[in-house]
This record gives C-alpha cells, sequence and structure tokens, in this order.
C-alpha cells in the first residue's frame, strides 16, 4: 500500500487492510508475508492515524480494534 493511499484513508476517517512482512534482519531475501500457526495470511485491518517518516522507513499509529482491552482502545504502530 503506497503512503499516498494512507495519507487519504486518514484525512478521510477510513480503515485500511495491509499484511506486514515478517524478518530477523534487513535482508530482501528473508522477509516474508507474516502468517498465522495454520499458514494463513494475516491481515490487520486497522484506523490509521498518524504516518511518519524517519530514515527511509514508514511507521503507521493505528486503532487496532482486535488489541482493544476492556479498559482502553489500543494504538499499535506498524
Amino acid at each position: 500500500m503506497s503512503e499516498d493511499k494512507i495519507v487519504y484513508a486518514i484525512c478521510q476517517h477510513r480503515k485500511i487492510v495491509f499484511s506486514c512482512y515478517d524478518f530477523n534482519d534487513r535482508k530482501l531475501d528473508n522477509m516474508k508475508l507474516e502468517t498465522n500457526e495454520q499458514g494463513k495470511l494475516i491481515q490487520h485491518k486497522v484506523s490509521p492515524y498518524y504516518l511518519a517518516n524517519d530514515a527511509d522507513e514508514y511507521y503507521l499509529i493505528a486503532h487496532d480494534p482486535t488489541q482493544d482491552t476492556s479498559e482502553k482502545p489500543h494504538l499499535s504502530h506498524f
């Protein structure tokens, strides 16, 4: 997903759905999409709030309702 689409979703108060890469080091050959125990692709459906760029990396701050507790909503970073 491009940063333009994420910024648009933030401005329009829309949710986004995406998958993350799981990797132990910075080598592109070792990157793979996150999967659960059954091997199914994990997709995150979140309400994005802020997108930051630092040293050629983007960080997304978003509300992830699957991580909410009874006490408070949960903000995650991706």
